[in-house]
Order: structure tokens, then sequence, then C-alpha cells
């Protein structure tokens, strides 16, 4: 398309996740560089929530007929919301839409009973689905077809969209816009807690279904780490969630790994925070993310619905390729990581200031507002997916 003159991201939520940060600090960002930029959200709802400019449009969305002015509009959403692209109204001519992976299963996740399915290995889930609703599958890899065909499917990371060749066996181009940071601070050398005896370990993130068994499975190789040499290790849990008392459950069984529950942290406090209190990080998306900016050295953590496959590694944050900010894995997952929870704990004790300066670095050269917001744009610019190309799949 030619260079749109409106831009609108479509998220409607009444949560304050990653996501809904995600997609504020973007629109924020164009609108004060000049564009003409609104969020299309729930009345109070999680992205016009974090709001700061206030030239920023908010578009409030009911489930009814949403009538968009007669311009040229781009609008960008994950794929999981495309079943309510119906209830926008207006010229189909001239309203594009551009679907950006931000999680890996966010086509996946609009299938019926994924919620609650999703605990099956991603193989059953996938014969389960094609067996019991394979009209409905095969529609959403016609979506994704069409979208790439027109240069409207973008992914967050090359997880991602490996991820989805798998699932709807496809091959898909490698067009990624990678998840950005706020403004970056100036780096500062890391010494807050460098002279404390013992490390403090820390994980930042939302306690849902896919997240909960990394928690579980990272605590308990702490601990079985901690155990060999009678050493005891605090850990700090930031995030709420659902699965809040399946953690707990597990927690109050350890006997080396101290756990203590701070709960979730205002976005502008976090960084603060982390850098105080917390040597090593663990965690995944977003999240890593925000801790690496703030200086502290960052291990990415893989996600998953099922378990971890045995033998399992870590890596730093700053050891990715491709944006990657974790993968989706099961038990017969390959293992990409290079370094035992031993080996982590040690170089963060060893060579705690060059592990801080990577995770910074890698952040301010991968995932700075500045540069997504200028992939974003020549996404734009390139994007022929219009509405009326998928109205009828809707």
């Amino acid at each position: 398309m030619t260079a749109a003159e409106r831009i609108l991201f479509f998220y409607p939520s009444n949560s304050s996740g990653g996501a809904e940060i995600l997609y504020s600090r973007l629109a924020d960002k164009l609108a004060r560089d000049g564009f003409n930029v609104g969020v299309i959200d729930y009345e109070g709802g999680g992205v016009a929530s974090l709001i700061k400019n206030e030239a920023v449009d908010i578009i409030i969305f009911n489930h009814d007929s949403q009538v968009i002015e007669d311009l040229r509009t781009c609008i960008i959403c994950p794929p999981s919301i495309y079943p309510y692209l119906k209830y926008i109204l207006g010229n189909f001519e001239t309203m594009y839409v551009l679907f950006w992976f931000i999680h890996p299963y966010n086509l996946l996740a609009t299938m019926p009973r994924f919620s609650f399915l999703s605990v099956l290995e991603l193989r059953y889930l996938l014969n389960l689905y094609k067996l019991v609703f394979p009209f409905r599958f095969r529609i959403k890899r016609l979506l994704l077809l069409i979208a790439e065909n027109n240069n409207g499917l973008y992914f967050m990371d090359n997880s991602s969209r490996r991820e989805n060749e798998k699932i709807f066996d496809l091959a898909l181009k490698k067009s990624l816009i990678p998840i950005p940071v706020s403004d970056l601070p100036e780096y500062e050398e890391y010494n807050s807690v460098l002279f404390k005896p013992q490390l403090t370990c820390g994980w930042v993130g939302r306690l849902a279904d896919h997240k909960y068994k990394s928690l579980i499975y990272l605590l308990r190789e702490l601990e079985n780490r901690c155990a060999d040499d009678k050493t005891v290790l605090a850990f700090k849990i930031i995030g709420d969630g659902e699965y809040i008392e399946d953690v707990r459950t597990f927690a109050d069984q350890l006997e080396y790994v101290r756990v203590e529950y701070v709960g979730s942290i205002k976005n502008n406090k976090l960084a603060f925070y982390i850098r105080s209190n917390i040597d090593i990080l663990f965690a995944m998306g977003t999240s890593a993310l925000e801790g690496a900016a703030a200086g502290v050295p960052t291990v990415l953590i893989d996600a998953t619905f099922t378990k971890f496959p045995n033998g399992y590694l870590f890596r730093w944050l700053y050891e990715t390729s491709d944006f990657d900010l974790a993968s989706v894995i099961g038990e017969d997952s390959e293992i990409i990581g290079t370094k035992t929870i031993s080996e982590i704990l040690k170089e963060a004790a060893v060579n705690r200031q060059e592990v801080s300066r990577k995770s910074y670095k890698y952040v301010a050269e991968n995932h700075a507002l500045e540069l997504s917001a200028e992939i974003l744009l020549n996404a734009v610019k390139r994007n022929r997916l219009r509405i009326k190309d998928i109205y009828k799949y809707l």
C-alpha cells in the first residue's frame, strides 16, 4: 500500500500484560513522531489505559459495528483478533490489516477449546483439530496464505515463524518485527549486589498456562543444584496469574530455594526493583527484555504447555538469534540452549559485569523502540492485505 494516512492498533483487552504494553508503547512513539495513530480497545481497556500521548485516538470497541472514517488505514493486530475484524465497517478498498504474531499460538488459540486442550502435545492437538474441525483448520491455513502473499504477515521472532510453519504445514517468509522495549536508559555499571555472599535469582512474568510449568521446572533445577552443595538461594517471583497456587504448592516443598512472592510491579517501577534486588533474572518475552535493558544478567527460559525435554539447557538472552525470546517446547523438542543451571550460576558469579553489559547491548542493538518502529512502518508501506481480501473468512 502507499503510505497509510492512519495506523490503528486493534487489541481489545481487559488485562495489562506484555501485549498491552507493546501496543501502547508503539502507539505513543508513532504519535510523538507525528503519525495519525489510534487504538481500538474496550472502554478502560488494557491498551487504552496505558496510553500516555493525548494525540493517540482511543476508539471504544464493544463487539458491535465499528465505523472507521474514510482514510487510508492500516489496522495492526495479532491473528487472534481476526474474528473481530467483521465488526469493522468502512471503505474496504482503503482499509488494510497487518497481522503480527506476538505469541506463536496467536492463530491456533482461536480454535475451539484451545485453553482446555493445550495440555496435549502439539502433534496430538493438531491431529485432533484436523479430525474434528477440519474446515476451521483449513480456513486458518488459508488466512495465513492470503496474508503471506500480500505482505501482511509478520512475526515477533523466528521461533514463532517456525512454529507456525510446523502447525499449518507452510513455508513462510522470515518477516520479523522485533518486540521493543521502552526508551533505553544509559547503561550503568551493575554493582548494586556485587558484594552479596549469595546470589538472588528472580522471575518476571504472568503465571499463565504456558509459563507456570517453566517456573516450576526452573525452581526444581535450582533446588537440585543447591542441594548438591547445601547452599540456600533466594528467589523472587514478580508477577501474578491464575496458576500462582500451583507454583506455591510446589515451592512449599523446597528446602534450599527460599521463594518470595513480590506480586505485580508497575512497568515504570519494574526496572529499578529488579536492578536493586536481583542478580540473575529468568524470563521470556517482553519481561526478559525489560530485565536486560536494566542491565540485569538475563536468562531466557522457554514456555511449555506440557513438560520440558530431558536434559534441557539454558541460554543467556544475548545468545539468542533472530529476535527469539523463547520457544514453546514439549518433551520431544530440540534443545537449543547451551548451559546447565550450574554453569549459569557460576558465570553470573564470576563474570557478572560482562554478562550485564552483554545483556544490555543485545537489547540496545535488537529491540530498541526506534528500531522496532522503523521496521513496523516499513512493513505497513509494503503491506497489500485489505480487509476485503479476507472478509468472507471472518
